[in-house]
């Protein structure tokens, strides 16, 4: 299966946490990120839960304003944001990937996945 979401990619940051709620938490940019990006590929994608291995391939697209700002959101952290907001959406838990491959390119803001059940 593949899809074309056009929409920002948030890193994912640490979560920060609260005395009075007893826990941890997402920070607002990166829990309103996964919630908006869930809901897109929900509308595009009528698969149902995923079960059993999978391969994904995620392209991030960014506009990158100058070369320095490229490195802006590691990879790995761009990724992660991603496939949490995914887990529940299109496979039970993010454990189930076990081929992963990204990419950051300039580009106009968007991410393109390409998911396989292996």
């Amino acid at each position: 299966m593949n899809l074309s979401v056009n929409i920002d990619a948030v890193p994912q940051k640490r979560a920060g946490s609260n005395k009075k709620r007893k826990g941890r938490y997402d920070p607002p940019e990166c829990k309103a990120f996964k919630k908006e990006f869930a809901e897109l590929v929900k509308k595009q994608c009528d698969t149902g839960i995923l079960t059993g291995a999978i391969r994904l391939k995620i392209d991030i697209y960014r506009d990158f304003k100058t070369a320095t700002n490229q490195r802006y959101g590691d990879i790995d952290n761009l990724a992660k944001g991603i496939m949490d907001a995914l887990t529940g959406v299109l496979w039970q838990n993010d454990k189930q990937i076990t081929d992963l491959h990204v990419t950051k390119n300039l580009g106009t803001p968007r991410v393109n996945l390409s998911i396989e059940v292996i």
